[in-house]
This record gives structure tokens, C-alpha cells and sequence, in this order.
């Protein structure tokens, strides 16, 4: 992702917070959507339950479909679940 965001304005597009108090955000830097990119690239879950942009699910489909990122490996681990595991 540093190719993409290092040494660029981004815009931040803030909507709320999630439960734990955390900013909900979305981030655009010279006009594409970085949350989504981490999705096309297999860097990130979607979090479904603060996620409205139907194009976000798409994009996770086709990375884990394509196996690329986190999607290689079977036993990756979403950040809820480990959170409830501890």
C-alpha cells in the first residue's frame, strides 16, 4: 500500500465510530478508494455490519476467489474472531 499512499494527500471521509470507539472511515488518495484496494488486493476483511458499498464485497469475493493476499493462507484468522478468542 506505501506505493499507493507514501508522501500523498489523502481525503478522509469520516461516518461514525464502531462499537469499541474506533473512527469509521473511508480513505481516497488521488481518486481511489484505499479501502477498497486493501480488499482488491486480499490486505483486508470487510467488516459487513459498518460496510454499505456494495462494490467492497465484490472486490473481497474476487481476492479470496483469486486466493491472493490473506486468502492464501486456509488458517488466516478474521480480527473478530481473535478478539473473541481472547
Amino acid at each position: 500500500m506505501s506505493e499507493l499512499i507514501f508522501d500523498r494527500i489523502a481525503e478522509i471521509g469520516f461516518s461514525g465510530r464502531d462499537r469499541y470507539g474506533r473512527s469509521i472511515c473511508k480513505v481516497n488518495v488521488d481518486g481511489l478508494d484505499i479501502n477498497r484496494e486493501q480488499l482488491v488486493r486480499g490486505m483486508a476483511w470487510m467488516y459487513r455490519r459498518y460496510t454499505v458499498d456494495a462494490s467492497y464485497d465484490a472486490a473481497e469475493g474476487a481476492a479470496r476467489a483469486a486466493g491472493r493476499g490473506l486468502w492464501r493462507d486456509s488458517l488466516a484468522v478474521p480480527p473478530w474472531e481473535f478478539r473473541r478468542r481472547d
